[in-house]
């Protein structure tokens, strides 16, 4: 889910007219960090991680700021660990 989320920003930030070549490993970090989150390894470090380097890939445009308030909303609530 967050893994969706991610890229469906990244793919409407590629179009900005100020991404270029040089964020590409960013973004790459970004989904790394976020197909981790999705497969349950929610740490404080990685949610700060995933936070940071999507405001170092940029801040979103007017349209695509209701998906990464979601996506930041998401990351940011709570997270119920359960004992296996």
């Amino acid at each position: 889910m967050i893994t969706k989320a991610v890229t469906k920003w990244l793919t409407a930030r590629r179009k900005d007219d100020d991404w270029s070549a040089d964020l590409e490993p960013l973004a790459a970090v970004a989904v790394a960090v976020a197909e981790r989150l999705d497969l349950g390894d929610v740490s404080g470090p990685l949610v700060k991680e995933l936070r940071a380097t999507l405001v170092d890939l940029g801040r979103p445009t007017e349209e695509e700021a209701d998906a990464f308030e979601l996506l930041a909303a998401e990351l940011s609530a709570a997270v119920q660990h359960t004992e296996d």
